[in-house]
């Protein structure tokens, strides 16, 4: 028995130096550990048949030949099949195809579900982009991020026009209607106009609601924007965004370092003046929406006194659409604020 082993240690030392294998290749190659092959090489012990049988078709041998004397071995590598491999365009067109086929999904359950249904398919642009941009990056050492970059700002800026165009098609209609059918209830006292008046005025503040959503889950997926900005800055713009816009301040603090962000960036750009000249052109609309917001709501107040229910509900109801004008105009500033700054990342750099 130990012949058979001190044979079979030399045949195995024999065939594995010349294969140019060491011993930790061949126990990977066989699914045994290194020190199993320095055993069986001290002539410390010999495998079993299946070893033995694995061993021979890796040396392309037979097991009786490992067994035998002294004999000139010549090692001859089998070829080893290659793994199926995927042309690089294939591997990022499957997952573009897999982002959407997610999207889909999501868009047909929200839709049953009574979801926001739309925001899955605004999501697949971005999630298609980044992943274009992961896969340039890896495999063609970022050659065209350029391109794709100047992508997402587009989709940004795409995103920013066609939220626009609804809210001035759709949203400001509906809070003209809450303003009508305010007046009107006041001057009828009819209970089906006060129940239009507040209908539309749900509808507004909900669609108004939806758009600064929808836009700050895209800006916030594309990332494009996204930087160091001081906490502080990005604190108290927070706090301002949420103490003065009515209906969608809060859902807007989300993008408070975004826009932090991009007013340093203009800063930057353009000085301190031309910061407040910005700041000025967005604040002054906002300021007139506002006081006229809070006269109508405190002459609403002094109305309950001097001139009875009908008149102080008139003018309630008028605070409010102000109110809901004075957050509508405040979101589409900041979306085209942070379209204009998204522009500016790219063309900078």
């Amino acid at each position: 028995m130990d012949e058979l082993k001190a044979i079979f240690a030399s045949n195995l030392i024999k065939l594995r130096t010349g294969a140019g294998m060491t011993q930790a290749e061949l126990g990977e190659r066989i699914h045994y550990s290194d020190k199993s092959i320095s055993k069986w090489e001290r002539a410390e012990a010999i495998p079993d048949a299946y070893v033995l049988t694995l061993l021979a078709e890796v040396f392309s041998t037979s097991v009786s030949a490992l067994l035998t004397g002294e004999k000139e071995w010549e090692y001859i590598e089998k070829p080893e099949e290659k793994p199926v491999t995927y042309s690089r365009p294939f591997v990022i067109l499957s997952t573009v195809a897999g982002i959407w086929t997610l999207c889909i999904i999501e868009f047909v359950l929200f839709w049953i579900f009574n979801g926001i249904h739309w925001i899955a398919l605004l999501a697949g642009f971005p999630l298609s982009l980044i992943t274009l941009l992961v896969f340039n990056s890896v495999w063609y050492r970022g050659r065209r991020n350029m391109y794709i970059i100047a992508a997402l700002v587009l989709c940004v800026v795409l995103l920013t026009t066609l939220l626009l165009t609804a809210a001035n098609g759709l949203i400001v209609p509906v809070i003209c209607g809450a303003a009508a059918s305010a007046a009107a209830g006041a001057a009828l006292g009819t209970k089906q106009l006060q129940g239009a008046e507040k209908l539309l005025t749900w509808l507004g503040k909900a669609l108004m609601k939806y758009l600064v959503l929808a836009f700050t889950f895209y800006l916030g997926l594309t990332g494009v924007l996204r930087g160091s900005a001081d906490a502080a800055a990005v604190k108290a713009a927070r706090t301002a965004l949420s103490a003065t816009l009515p209906v969608v301040g809060k859902l807007l603090a989300d993008a408070s370092e975004s826009l932090v962000a991009g007013l340093e960036m203009l800063r930057s750009a353009t000085g301190v003046f031309g910061l407040l000249a910005v700041c000025a052109a967005v604040a002054l609309p906002l300021l007139r929406l506002g006081l006229r917001c809070v006269l109508f709501r405190a002459a609403a107040a002094l109305g309950g006194v001097v001139a009875g229910e009908r008149m102080s509900r008139l003018l309630a109801s008028l605070g409010t659409v102000y109110g809901m004008m004075m957050g509508l105009v405040g979101a589409g500033a900041a979306m085209a604020l942070l379209s204009i700054f998204s522009l500016m990342r790219t063309v900078t750099g």
